[in-house]
């Protein structure tokens, strides 16, 4: 949502939780729900672990890889020097050559 410099901003009005559609919960119910919760919070924690461990490797080889990049670049540099040297070398030659045939 765009506000413009005269428009003052409002906050939205969130529904208050006692106005939300969940029903109400006996407290044996709550107990069951609140285990319920807990496992997925364990759950979601594990895999959340994991994820930033997987994420971890990721951002590891990632840094492994732009520094081979980065090597690889400079190679390509250093190679494509090489090359204009020879290219000068056979253009050089060429030319020589072509002024003994002329």
């Amino acid at each position: 949502m765009y506000f413009s410099e005269n428009t003052p901003y409002q906050r939205p009005n969130p529904t208050p939780l006692s106005e939300t559609t969940l029903p109400r919960a006996q407290p044996a119910d709550q107990s069951a729900q609140l285990a319920a919760l807990s496992r997925q919070v364990a759950e979601l924690h594990a895999e959340n672990t994991a994820l930033r461990a997987q994420n971890h490797g990721l951002r590891t080889e990632n840094a492994e890889l732009n520094a081979a990049t980065i090597e690889l670049q400079a190679q390509n540099a250093d190679l494509r020097k090489e090359l204009d040297v020879l290219m000068q070398g056979v253009s050089a030659w060429v030319q020589n050559l072509a002024g003994r045939t002329a």
